[in-house]
Formats: C-alpha cells, sequence, structure tokens
C-alpha cells in the first residue's frame, strides 16, 4: 500500500480542499466568492507539479526515486498545511497578498502570538495526522493512478487562465512576485539596517516630529471634541460613493462640513498610523512587529496628555474587544476607555469572533456608549477607532459597503447629539486611519478622507494644502481653540503594509519615491540621486528615531 502513498495522500488532499472550498463558495453571499473554486484550481495544480516532479519523473531510476520522495514530502507539508490555512483568509489575502518569503522572524512571531488559537493548531494537526492515515488505506485500489497524465493535464489547461489575474495561492504569488522584484533589483539602493542613536541633536527631521515640546494651556470653542477613525479607507474610494448617495453624511450634512482633500496617512498600519496622529511623530516601523521598537512614543508628549492637563475627560472607545489594547496609542494616558469585554456574548449586533485578534462587533454596537458618555462629561476628548471593512469577513456579515456603513453610522451619531442635547458643543473630526493595504506601491492608498463636522462650523471651504496625520494637532488646535497655529506643508516619509517593507518619501508637489527594502526596488517620479540620498535619509531617520527613546523616556 505504502508505494502508493503519494498519490493517494496527493487525491486525498484535493478532495478535502475541494470540499473546503465548495462550502465556502457556497457560504458566502459576495460576488468574489467564485475565487473558492479559482483557488482549488492553483492549488490542484501545484500539488499535482509536486507529484509529478519529484514522483513520476523520478520513479524511472530507484536510487533517485528515493531521494524523490524525499522531497516530495519535503514540498508536500507546507504546500498542504497553507492550502488548507489560508482558504479560511483567502478574500482578506487576495485583497492584501502576502509574500511569504518576506515574512521575518519578527513577523512570525507576532502572528503566533496574537493571531493563534492553539485549540485551533492543535485540531489542525490532529486533522493532518487523520489525513495521513486514512491515505494509507484509502482509496483502497487507487484506479484513478492511471488517470494521472490526463489529470495532470486537465489541471494545467484550467490553471492557464488563471495566471492572467494576481494568485491566489500564497505560494505561486510568492514566487512570480520574487522573479518579477529580483528582475528589477537596484544594487546601488542599500538595505537598512539596525538604527544606531546619534548623540546629537539635529533640525533636519523636525517635520517629521511635530510633537509639542511643552503642553501648553488652551481656551477651547467646544465642550466636547470628537476624533472619528474609519478603517483602511482611501480617499477616491469614500468621498465618489459618499458624493453619489443623496442621504450620505456627506450630502446630509455638507452645510456643517469642512473637507481636507489633501490629506495623507503616513503607515498602511492602523496602530502606527494611530500613533503618528495622537503623538505627531513619523514612526518607521510595521506594526506587526516587537513594540519595542517604538512604543516609547507614547512617552513623548501626545494629544491625549494635552486634554488631560486642561481638564478634559479624555475617552477611547471601540467595538474590538479588549485584546485592542495592546494596540492603542498612550494607552495609558486616556482617563477612561471602553471595549466590548465578551463579542461572543453580544446577539444585538453582529460580531466577528474568528480570529483572536480580530474579535470585535460591528462599529454600532457601541454608539449608545459614546453618546451617553460624551452626554455625562461637561468637558470631553473622545476618539473611537472603527472596526467595519478591517476584515472581509465584515461584508460576508453584514454585505454593506463600508463608505455606505460609515455614512451611516455619522448620521445616526449626529441625530443621537441632538436627542441629547449637545450638538452645538461638540465638534467632530472624521477621517481614515490609512487606505487599503493590498499594496504598498500604490500613492492613492496613502490618501485619506478627512472632514470636520460642527453644526456651527463657520469655514466649510475645501483645503487643499498637502497634509498628513503628522499635521492633525495642529489642524485640531487650529479648529478648536484659541492657540495661535501655522500649518506649512512639508515632505512627508511614509511606510507601507506589515508584511514587506516598503518606504519612501511624498512631496507637497507630487513627487514621491518609493523603495521596497529586501528587493531593493524603488518606484519614483523623482531623479535617481534623489531616491538614493532618500535611501540614505530615511536611515539617518532610524538613527534619530532611536535617539528620542532617550529623550521621550526622560
Amino acid at each position: 500500500m505504502s508505494t502508493n502513498f503519494p498519490f493517494r495522500i496527493t487525491c486525498n488532499t484535493l478532495l478535502l480542499l475541494l470540499l473546503l472550498k465548495i462550502y465556502f463558495f457556497a457560504t458566502t453571499p459576495l460576488h468574489s466568492s467564485y475565487l473558492y473554486l479559482v483557488s482549488w484550481v492553483q492549488d490542484a495544480f501545484l500539488l499535482m507539479a509536486n507529484y509529478f516532479l519529484f514522483v513520476v519523473c523520478t520513479g524511472f531510476n530507484r536510487p533517485l526515486s528515493y531521494i524523490g520522495l524525499l522531497f516530495f514530502y519535503v514540498f508536500f507539508l507546507p504546500i498542504c498545511v497553507l492550502s488548507i490555512v489560508y482558504t479560511f483568509f483567502l478574500l482578506d489575502l487576495y485583497h492584501f497578498p502576502m509574500n511569504i518569503f518576506s515574512i521575518s522572524a519578527d513577523n512570525f512571531k507576532f502572528f503566533i502570538t496574537y493571531f493563534t488559537n492553539f485549540r485551533l493548531v492543535g485540531g489542525f494537526l490532529l486533522g493532518l495526522g487523520a489525513l495521513f492515515m486514512v491515505s494509507y488505506f484509502f482509496p483502497k485500489k487507487p484506479v484513478f493512478q492511471k488517470w494521472t497524465k490526463h489529470i495532470g493535464i486537465t489541471l494545467f489547461l484550467l490553471f492557464i487562465p488563471s495566471v492572467f489575474k494576481p494568485f491566489i495561492n500564497p505560494i505561486l504569488h510568492s514566487v512570480s512576485e520574487e522573479i518579477l522584484l529580483s528582475l528589477h533589483a537596484d544594487a546601488n539602493i542599500i538595505k537598512l539596517q539596525p538604527p544606531v542613536a546619534t548623540v546629537t541633536e539635529t533640525n533636519e527631521f523636525n517635520h517629521l516630529n511635530q510633537s509639542f515640546n511643552t503642553l501648553p494651556n488652551a481656551r477651547f470653542k467646544y465642550n466636547r471634541i470628537v476624533v472619528l477613525v474609519m478603517e483602511g479607507l482611501k480617499y477616491s474610494d469614500f468621498i465618489q460613493k459618499s458624493l453619489a448617495d443623496s442621504s450620505s453624511f456627506l450630502n446630509r450634512h455638507k452645510q456643517h462640513i469642512k473637507q481636507y482633500n489633501n490629506y495623507h496617512t503616513l503607515n498602511i498600519d492602523s496602530y502606527t498610523s494611530l500613533m503618528a496622529m495622537m503623538n505627531s511623530i513619523f514612526v518607521p516601523y510595521q506594526s506587526h512587529l516587537s513594540k519595542d521598537k517604538f512604543a516609547f512614543t507614547d512617552n513623548c508628549n501626545n494629544l491625549v496628555r494635552f486634554f488631560n492637563q486642561n481638564n478634559y475627560a479624555t475617552f477611547f472607545i471601540t467595538s474590538y474587544g479588549k485584546q485592542q489594547s495592546t494596540f492603542v496609542p498612550n494607552a495609558n494616558e486616556w482617563s477612561t476607555s471602553y471595549y466590548i469585554d465578551n463579542p461572543e456574548t453580544v446577539t444585538q449586533f453582529t460580531c466577528l469572533t474568528s480570529t483572536p485578534i480580530e474579535k470585535a462587533c460591528e462599529d454600532n454596537a457601541v454608539l449608545t456608549a459614546i453618546t451617553d458618555t460624551l452626554a455625562k462629561y461637561p468637558h470631553i476628548f473622545a476618539m473611537q477607532e472603527m472596526v467595519y471593512g478591517h476584515m472581509t469577513e465584515w461584508l460576508k456579515l453584514l454585505g454593506a459597503d463600508p463608505s455606505a456603513y460609515y455614512n451611516q453610522y455619522f448620521n445616526r451619531l449626529a441625530d443621537n447629539l441632538n436627542q441629547k442635547g449637545i450638538a452645538d458643543s461638540t465638534l467632530i473630526f472624521i477621517l481614515a486611519d490609512h487606505g487599503p493595504k493590498e499594496n504598498a506601491l500604490d500613492l492613492e492608498n496613502y490618501h485619506v478622507p478627512f472632514m470636520v463636522y460642527a453644526t456651527n462650523i463657520t469655514d466649510t471651504t475645501t483645503n487643499h494644502d498637502f497634509l498628513s496625520h503628522l499635521n492633525f494637532k495642529d489642524i485640531l488646535l487650529q479648529t478648536a481653540t484659541n492657540l495661535p497655529v501655522t500649518i506649512t506643508p512639508q515632505p512627508v516619509y511614509i511606510l507601507g503594509n506589515s508584511i514587506e517593507l516598503v518606504y519612501g518619501t511624498i512631496t507637497p508637489n507630487g513627487k514621491y519615491a518609493l523603495i521596497t527594502n529586501r528587493r531593493q526596488f524603488a518606484q519614483s517620479n523623482l531623479p535617481k540621486q534623489q531616491v538614493l540620498k532618500l535611501n540614505k535619509d530615511f536611515q539617518k531617520y532610524l538613527n534619530y528615531y532611536e535617539s528620542l527613546r532617550y529623550k521621550c523616556n526622560r
């Protein structure tokens, strides 16, 4: 029986994967559900290619066949495990493709710490063991083995059309991306090195560190100041869809809204984006790494500390579970915070509990809590980190487009404030933490919506200045206080998503450069010498940022 084991385990894995894909295809009420079936073709091609390459092609020579079997198992195990695991996150990975060769030890440690459910891992390993055991005995007579060549040819013919779209299977995606990136590598670009703290102070990076030197006392124009942070929306999508909907918040309250249409995030990660907003410092690290590299930033002067000093209650609220407290900027500074302790027990609202780090209920679940809290305090600064759309599963569960969902939420909040009688004393900032994560080389994903709402706002002219999260503090002070604030548009540094280290710059006149660190690839409309200068300057900024550790920890 064991002589046919490679064929049996391959066939049984393909059958298991097919049943799994059909289940998700049938239970996913989205147009993109067909991707599950396409992904099976790619998975099957990879598994059959592994069988042909190491079993069929080496079977003509006995010594060579033993080596072939060894390599079959070496490659089969990761292909099998990855093909099963990624199916559960397929739609998210399709929109946010992951190059497995770019995953660092720090990334892997983060994933194991925050994403892994060890009960599921144990169950998965038992299931994998059962698959191997069954394959020793079933099918007892592998009659389909004589059709191997026909099956292989059929899979190849089905596989060909799928190469004209981005690969869904992460192994195929990663291999193809590695080949393409290697063709464009530039040896003149130096890979970033671990930072070394600079000894002397420098003004070179003042535009990337606009935190308070000292915390001023201020007179405020509003008793209640609220920041609503949407999840993962770029400017063009949100604005176009909002303008096309006559009942959207943007259309319904346009006479009370000031827009900033040239506003940018610095990081395509939520945690570091929020840190830049609250602390006015560019964080040159990916979120999904050890926090030791950048957590010290919260010790610098920040907006939460500013409001605390000015006798405002400070309130952080989210519909995430308590696990999110690990990724809240200035976590120890907020005077009060609100999480949904047990999303699994909430029945009135839709909740997502399949992944430990993503446990959350939809944003509507905390709408009453935020309005009640705003009404409770005479002076309060509140920030809500919103969750809808962070995982594609939200679309499966509720079916609402994120832009439409957020517009409805803002309308309900405005109505609730009116009912509470506190609308006229409330100033609301609405913006996105970052744009979509799927392409860190797409500048549109750094351009995010930002608008300010108040029933008695006096200036509703659209601001076209090049601004970013580093300017958020000054925009807030300019709008909400009597403090004299001057905002000068300046170039910014930016950083891509948590898997592939991409860094770069955007300038007020539309010039930009983006560098993929691992593959030494640059995409830019700047002269090459300026790109190479950016490469060196970013390393200098890493050193400068490291030096802030001592300053902020004093």
